[in-house]
């Protein structure tokens, strides 16, 4: 088994001098091959089809004049030739998502399905992520260092005439360059994008759409979520300052804050929350239970070796106190001020009330049709297969 090991590190060695892969990738993948012959990927007709019809509508949306990947593609399956490589590609893109703006938690999960590559979290060369930000010297805009990479070149722009911010909360200042670059796109999408860009050392740049601040950016976060500061939406906020990310992302009391004054509205109200955590890699569990302390009507729980949002659901109920429960996502996506409407309807009457995304002034924001087809499948198959529990179901205003 030595004799293997020196033999792989040997290999590994000599092909990152003349590979895109670091020698440690490359060892991984030799010490797997050793270990027994891998399964190669192949496609079956069913997949060569379905490439072909997403491939014909992908294309077909940008004028018939295709991408170098997806001429690659296109290339072999005219010739249908499809080497292990080549198969490989196919049948990652195929189940690609076509999500745009995902969850901090999925978008976790799809970094941790790419742990193994040459760049763990990435489908990047090892060498293409060395230079990606300039060798010699950083790469610059407008004369002053952005440290931006190529991909970012391209990334920021689409995601700016996407989104179209209202405001830019850029994590990291720099020297001003990265500011400058987020400015101009906003200009150039025709847009009058409030910059905000934060870090402990500020530059020289001075420019009236940006306006920096010298503060160390955790710290500037969490007073920005404490004073609840109105901010024109939608609001783009890039991390960009090599800090602790999940403790970056981990000021849910702001969002507590927010659930806390719409409940204390309501009048003689006695109530409780309870934050169920699934033993989130960001260990937001922890953050739940800092601030259990903070505010008393909060109560926090970690389960572990759990992976289901239904049974997190029925957790929190099982050990709730109170004769109304309520439910809601943390991530904003069920607004908290909704819960006051929810609680008239109950208070008149109703003996269940839903916020539905399907009536007068619901909606589903900038979920991909993908998203929008599976959510109405799930619907139908709930008609089809509990027809005796949808059935009994009805709307009634007691009014």
């Amino acid at each position: 088994m030595n004799g293997d090991k020196e033999f792989a590190h040997a290999l590994s060695d000599y092909l990152a001098l003349h590979t895109n892969a670091s020698s440690g990738y490359l060892f991984r993948l030799i010490q797997s091959f050793l270990r027994g012959a891998p399964i190669l990927p192949r496609l079956d007709p069913t997949a060569k089809s379905k490439i072909i019809g997403r491939l014909k509508a992908e294309v077909a949306a940008h004028n018939e004049v295709p991408n170098f990947f997806q001429n690659y593609l296109l290339t072999h399956l005219q010739q249908d030739t499809w080497p292990p490589q080549v198969a490989f590609f196919a049948t990652r893109y195929l189940h690609r998502s076509n999500e745009r703006y995902v969850s901090w938690r999925r978008r976790q999960q799809q970094f941790a399905e790419l742990e193994g590559e040459a760049v763990g979290g990435t489908e990047l060369g090892f060498s293409q992520m060395l230079y990606s930000q300039g060798v010699d010297s950083a790469f610059r805009w407008r004369g002053v260092p952005c440290f931006k990479t190529v991909h970012d070149l391209a990334i920021y722009p689409m995601l700016i005439d996407e989104l179209r911010p209202g405001t830019i909360i850029e994590l990291g200042a720099g020297s001003g360059g990265s500011g400058l670059f987020f400015a101009d796109v906003c200009a150039a999408a025709g847009l009058t994008t409030k910059i905000i860009s934060i870090d402990q050392q500020i530059g020289e740049v001075s420019d009236p759409r940006i306006e920096f601040v010298q503060d160390d950016c955790a710290q500037w976060l969490a007073e920005a979520a404490a004073s609840q500061r109105l901010l024109p939406r939608p609001c783009l906020m890039v991390e960009d300052f090599h800090g602790e990310l999940p403790g970056f992302f981990a000021h849910i009391d702001a969002i507590l804050q927010q659930l806390i004054a719409v409940l204390d509205g309501i009048p003689a109200l006695r109530y409780e929350i309870i934050i169920v955590d699934d033993d989130s890699p960001d260990r937001t569990w922890q953050k739940a239970l800092q601030l259990s302390h903070k505010f008393s009507q909060v109560r926090a729980i970690r389960r572990q070796g759990h992976r289901d949002l239904s049974t997190a659901v029925l957790c929190g109920w099982q050990i709730a106190r109170g004769e109304i429960l309520a439910v809601m996502d943390a991530d904003l996506q069920h607004p908290p001020e909704a819960i006051t409407e929810l609680w008239r309807a109950i208070r008149r009457g109703a003996d269940l009330a839903i916020a539905s995304r399907n009536i007068e002034g619901g909606g589903v924001s900038d979920w991909t049709l993908p998203r929008r087809i599976v959510s109405r499948c799930a619907q139908l198959l709930g008609l089809v297969v509990l027809p005796e529990v949808t059935g009994k179901v009805s709307d009634h205003s007691p009014e």
